[in-house]
């Protein structure tokens, strides 16, 4: 009690600063809760390509006309189907490719719900795909070596957090392919963790989330007999490493033979490294954030001295019936520490906001969140540093005002015995 009566009698009797003081670290709180959230986006994302900086990888980037395509399907498609089965085969000479692709697919099937329209993304993916993107299942089984040499009817897939409750472990079902145009059974061998993602390689704080994906197997029987469509689909981001890197300019020229297909090959790394120099011209809004902290901090020191020394009679009465100056010190690191809990509010709105959004149907499936999610992970641990900047602020405040009182006793001459 007699810390709250120590707020009241001397920080609110100047009621118009302490106010100032709330919004200053609501304006720093905000943009820094932006910036960290940004950076801790992408240090997340510099790890999560961790596979694919350990290597020599090249990301091919799809320049195709789907005009030619359509054309070479109508003029010759025996032709069509035998370029696309020597660009298969220029890639198999070694096997160091990575193939995917997604759909977004809205069809009636029967389900643990019973028959409904669902929609979802379904991502097709070759084994080594998950070499550099490993997926963590929290029910079930992860797709091993054995589910990419099956030959059987039924494909084993994984399907993301927010299809379990319709598309549960062990559940079979039918679906369309888009690129095929035929209809294939399937049965859930796991659930992927929540928000489980993909992280982009052109933008370190992006990803494609699979909370609505359905993770189809390319095994090597889908490989043996892809579709023109399909490997059009699968050139962007088409993924070249290990000995197929020697082979690049002659898997690049079989792509680019007849022009119907047409492929440019980048440095993953090179990918990286443009973006990282692109995001630290960011860094004036970093300055700001520090100007802002700054000045937040030397207004709040300011304004602490300032009380203090104003309400010095008031202190040293309550100093002289018992008050200690490490009772100050609580009393100033409790009124800081609520008015870092306000200042967070609209940060905390504004992330709360932002799940919202991503959580909503119409959002497109690569970034809408597991229906669970209250705040994003990295907003979640955004805040939290933010919180960490606040407190320290707090402590800060609450050692000096613990100091000028002693400072103040002294030049006084009051005889006071201090804890």
């Amino acid at each position: 009690m007699k810390y709250f009566e120590f707020i009241r009698h001397v920080y609110l009797k100047r009621m118009v600063l302490t106010i100032l003081g709330v919004l200053f670290m609501m304006a720093f709180a905000f943009i820094a809760f932006i910036c960290t959230s940004s950076l801790v986006s992408v240090v997340r994302g510099y790890q999560g390509l961790a596979a694919l900086r350990s290597e020599e990888v090249y990301a091919g980037n799809n320049q195709s006309d789907p005009e030619k395509l359509n054309q070479a399907y109508q003029n010759d498609p025996e032709k069509l189907a035998k370029n696309t089965a020597a660009i298969m085969a220029s890639l198999e000479k070694t096997g160091d490719y990575v193939l995917h692709w997604r759909y977004t697919t809205t069809q009636k099937f029967p389900n643990a719900k019973g028959t409904e329209s669902l929609t979802a993304e379904l991502m097709f993916a070759n084994q080594h795909f998950f070499k550099f993107y490993p997926l963590t299942v929290v029910q079930g089984e992860p797709l091993d070596n054995a589910v990419f040499q099956q030959t059987g009817s039924k494909i084993p897939v994984l399907v993301g957090a927010n299809l379990a409750a319709a598309l549960p472990l062990g559940h079979t079902f039918k679906l369309t392919d888009p690129g095929l145009g035929r209809s294939e059974s399937y049965y859930v061998r796991g659930i992927l963790q929540a928000n489980q993602g993909i992280q982009s390689m052109y933008m370190l704080d992006s990803e494609d989330l699979l909370n609505n994906t359905i993770v189809r197997p390319l095994r090597q029987r889908d490989l043996a007999t892809l579709s023109p469509d399909q490997l059009s689909a699968g050139l962007q981001d088409l993924l070249v490493f290990g000995k197929a890197t020697k082979q690049l300019p002659a898997i690049s020229r079989q792509i680019n033979r007849d022009q119907i297909f047409k492929v440019k090959f980048y440095s993953v790394e090179a990918n990286i490294n443009e973006f990282l120099t692109f995001y630290r011209q960011q860094d004036p809004l970093v300055i700001i954030a520090l100007v802002i902290l700054l000045g937040t901090a030397g207004f709040l020191v300011w304004n602490t001295i300032k009380t203090i020394r104003d309400s010095q009679k008031e202190i040293t009465l309550r100093l002289a019936l018992g008050l200690a100056p490490n009772d100050v010190f609580l009393a100033t690191f409790i009124l800081e520490a609520l008015a870092s809990v306000i200042a967070l509010g609209p940060a905390v709105a504004a992330a709360r906001m932002l799940a919202r959004f991503m959580q909503d149907p119409a959002s497109s499936g690569g970034v809408q969140l597991a229906q669970t999610t209250l705040i994003r992970n990295d907003d979640l641990l955004a805040l939290a540093i933010v919180a960490l900047i606040l407190l320290v602020l707090a402590l800060l405040l609450s050692v000096i005002a613990r100091r000028t009182v002693r400072q103040g006793t002294t030049r006084h001459g009051t005889t006071i015995e201090v804890n």
